[in-house]
Protein backbone atom coordinates (compact mmCIF):
# COMPACT_ATOMS: atom_id res chain seq x y z
CA UNK A 1 0.00 0.00 0.00
CA UNK A 2 1.34 3.35 -0.94
CA UNK A 3 1.60 6.18 1.59
CA UNK A 4 -0.30 9.26 0.84
CA UNK A 5 1.26 12.66 1.65
CA UNK A 6 -1.17 15.00 3.25
CA UNK A 7 -1.42 18.35 1.45
CA UNK A 8 -0.60 20.30 4.67
CA UNK A 9 2.75 18.39 5.05
CA UNK A 10 3.87 18.77 1.46
CA UNK A 11 6.24 21.72 2.19
CA UNK A 12 7.35 20.58 5.67
CA UNK A 13 11.11 20.36 6.42
CA UNK A 14 12.76 16.99 6.69
CA UNK A 15 14.21 15.60 9.92
CA UNK A 16 17.71 16.44 8.74
CA UNK A 17 16.73 20.01 8.05
CA UNK A 18 15.18 20.28 11.51
CA UNK A 19 18.33 18.86 13.15
CA UNK A 20 20.53 21.33 11.20
CA UNK A 21 18.32 24.24 12.24
CA UNK A 22 18.41 23.08 15.88
CA UNK A 23 22.23 22.94 15.76
CA UNK A 24 22.37 26.46 14.31
CA UNK A 25 20.09 27.81 17.04
CA UNK A 26 22.05 26.06 19.80
CA UNK A 27 25.31 27.50 18.40
CA UNK A 28 23.78 30.97 18.20
CA UNK A 29 22.52 30.72 21.79
CA UNK A 30 25.92 29.51 23.05
CA UNK A 31 27.73 32.26 21.10
CA UNK A 32 25.48 35.03 22.46
CA UNK A 33 25.77 33.65 26.01
CA UNK A 34 29.59 33.52 25.77
CA UNK A 35 29.69 37.01 24.25
CA UNK A 36 27.45 38.36 27.02
CA UNK A 37 29.61 36.78 29.72
CA UNK A 38 32.78 38.12 28.08
CA UNK A 39 31.37 41.65 27.89
CA UNK A 40 30.26 41.41 31.54
CA UNK A 41 33.76 40.37 32.60
CA UNK A 42 35.33 43.21 30.57
CA UNK A 43 32.90 45.76 32.05
CA UNK A 44 33.61 44.54 35.60
CA UNK A 45 37.37 44.66 34.94
CA UNK A 46 37.08 48.21 33.57
CA UNK A 47 35.11 49.35 36.64
CA UNK A 48 37.61 47.67 39.01
CA UNK A 49 40.59 49.20 37.16
CA UNK A 50 38.98 52.66 37.23
CA UNK A 51 38.32 52.38 40.98
CA UNK A 52 41.85 51.07 41.59
CA UNK A 53 43.44 53.92 39.62
CA UNK A 54 41.32 56.49 41.48
CA UNK A 55 42.42 55.08 44.83
CA UNK A 56 46.00 54.27 43.74
CA UNK A 57 47.02 56.66 40.95
CA UNK A 58 50.14 55.82 38.95
CA UNK A 59 52.47 58.82 38.62
CA UNK A 60 55.61 59.50 36.59
CA UNK A 61 58.24 61.61 38.35
CA UNK A 62 59.30 64.79 36.52
CA UNK A 63 62.57 66.47 37.53
CA UNK A 64 65.33 65.46 39.92
CA UNK A 65 64.33 67.60 42.90
CA UNK A 66 63.99 64.52 45.12
CA UNK A 67 67.04 62.75 43.64
CA UNK A 68 67.98 61.22 46.99
CA UNK A 69 64.64 59.37 46.94
CA UNK A 70 63.23 59.51 43.41
CA UNK A 71 64.70 60.22 39.98
CA UNK A 72 63.20 61.63 36.83
CA UNK A 73 61.28 58.96 34.93
CA UNK A 74 60.54 56.81 37.99
CA UNK A 75 56.98 55.47 37.96
CA UNK A 76 55.30 55.19 41.35
CA UNK A 77 51.98 54.15 42.84
CA UNK A 78 50.39 56.62 45.25
CA UNK A 79 47.58 56.33 47.78
CA UNK A 80 44.91 58.96 47.09
CA UNK A 81 43.13 58.25 50.37
CA UNK A 82 44.07 58.93 53.98
CA UNK A 83 46.30 61.61 55.46
CA UNK A 84 49.95 62.20 54.76
CA UNK A 85 52.16 61.86 57.80
CA UNK A 86 55.37 63.79 58.52
CA UNK A 87 58.26 62.06 56.79
CA UNK A 88 56.16 60.61 53.97
CA UNK A 89 56.65 61.66 50.34
CA UNK A 90 53.57 63.21 48.75
CA UNK A 91 52.59 64.43 45.29
CA UNK A 92 50.49 67.57 45.13
CA UNK A 93 49.35 70.14 42.61
CA UNK A 94 50.62 73.70 42.63
CA UNK A 95 49.68 76.00 39.75
CA UNK A 96 48.57 73.01 37.64
CA UNK A 97 51.97 71.34 38.11
CA UNK A 98 52.41 68.04 39.90
CA UNK A 99 55.17 68.39 42.51
CA UNK A 100 56.73 65.69 44.70
CA UNK A 101 57.84 66.80 48.16
CA UNK A 102 58.50 65.34 51.60
CA UNK A 103 55.92 66.19 54.29
CA UNK A 104 57.60 67.96 57.22
CA UNK A 105 54.60 68.89 59.37
CA UNK A 106 50.81 68.78 59.33
CA UNK A 107 47.96 70.91 60.68
CA UNK A 108 48.64 72.52 64.07
CA UNK A 109 52.45 72.04 64.00
CA UNK A 110 54.84 75.00 64.32
CA UNK A 111 57.70 75.10 61.80
CA UNK A 112 60.83 77.25 61.94
CA UNK A 113 64.39 77.29 60.55
CA UNK A 114 67.09 78.25 63.06
CA UNK A 115 70.32 80.17 62.39
CA UNK A 116 72.19 76.94 61.61
CA UNK A 117 69.67 76.07 58.90
CA UNK A 118 67.98 73.24 60.82
CA UNK A 119 64.24 72.77 60.37
CA UNK A 120 62.43 72.75 63.71
CA UNK A 121 58.98 71.25 64.11
CA UNK A 122 57.37 72.22 67.41
CA UNK A 123 60.84 73.27 68.58
CA UNK A 124 62.46 69.90 67.83
CA UNK A 125 65.09 69.75 65.04
CA UNK A 126 64.43 67.21 62.31
CA UNK A 127 67.22 64.70 61.75
CA UNK A 128 68.90 64.85 58.35
CA UNK A 129 67.05 67.97 57.21
CA UNK A 130 69.20 71.04 56.75
CA UNK A 131 68.53 74.21 54.79
CA UNK A 132 71.65 75.99 53.57
CA UNK A 133 71.82 79.69 54.48
CA UNK A 134 71.69 80.60 50.80
CA UNK A 135 68.38 78.77 50.43
CA UNK A 136 66.51 80.28 53.36
CA UNK A 137 64.91 82.85 51.07
CA UNK A 138 63.25 80.08 49.06
CA UNK A 139 60.60 79.48 51.70
CA UNK A 140 57.12 80.51 50.54
CA UNK A 141 55.96 81.17 54.12
CA UNK A 142 57.11 83.68 56.74
CA UNK A 143 58.81 81.75 59.55
CA UNK A 144 58.02 80.64 62.15
CA UNK A 145 54.68 79.47 60.83
CA UNK A 146 51.89 77.37 62.28
CA UNK A 147 50.54 74.96 59.69
CA UNK A 148 46.79 75.45 59.31
CA UNK A 149 44.43 72.52 59.73
CA UNK A 150 43.99 70.64 56.47
CA UNK A 151 47.41 71.73 55.17
CA UNK A 152 50.88 70.18 55.04
CA UNK A 153 54.27 71.83 55.32
CA UNK A 154 56.48 70.21 52.68
CA UNK A 155 60.04 70.59 51.43
CA UNK A 156 61.97 69.43 48.40
CA UNK A 157 64.23 66.86 50.00
CA UNK A 158 64.93 65.24 53.32
CA UNK A 159 68.69 65.72 53.01
CA UNK A 160 68.97 69.25 51.67
CA UNK A 161 67.05 71.89 49.78
CA UNK A 162 68.90 72.17 46.51
CA UNK A 163 67.54 74.35 43.70
CA UNK A 164 65.27 72.53 41.27
CA UNK A 165 64.62 75.33 38.82
CA UNK A 166 61.24 76.25 40.29
CA UNK A 167 59.79 77.96 43.31
CA UNK A 168 58.27 76.38 46.35
CA UNK A 169 61.14 74.43 47.90
CA UNK A 170 59.27 74.80 51.18
CA UNK A 171 55.55 75.44 50.97
CA UNK A 172 52.28 74.88 52.73
CA UNK A 173 50.21 72.56 50.56
CA UNK A 174 46.45 72.45 51.01
CA UNK A 175 45.12 68.98 51.74
CA UNK A 176 42.77 68.98 48.76
CA UNK A 177 45.67 69.68 46.38
CA UNK A 178 47.45 66.48 47.45
CA UNK A 179 47.30 63.86 44.67
CA UNK A 180 48.51 61.10 46.96
CA UNK A 181 51.11 59.71 49.31
CA UNK A 182 53.76 57.86 47.32
CA UNK A 183 53.85 54.19 48.26
CA UNK A 184 55.80 52.06 45.82
CA UNK A 185 58.21 52.54 42.90
CA UNK A 186 57.28 50.14 40.07
CA UNK A 187 59.80 51.38 37.47
CA UNK A 188 62.69 51.00 36.84
CA UNK A 189 62.73 47.36 37.88
CA UNK A 190 66.20 47.33 39.51
CA UNK A 191 65.07 50.04 41.97
CA UNK A 192 61.54 48.73 42.48
CA UNK A 193 60.40 48.96 46.08
CA UNK A 194 58.70 51.14 48.68
CA UNK A 195 59.19 54.91 48.57
CA UNK A 196 60.85 56.05 51.80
Amino acid sequence: MRRRILPELAGAPTVRQLEAELRREMYRYAYLRTLGRGLSVLAAAAVCMTLFLRMFPVLRIQGDGMADTLREGDIVIAAAYGRCTPGSVAAFYQNNTLLVRRVIASGGDWVDIDGAGRILVNGVPLDGVCVAETHRGLCDSALPVQVREGEYFVCLSCSSLEPDGGSGRIVCAEGDSVAGRLLFRIWPLPRMGPVR
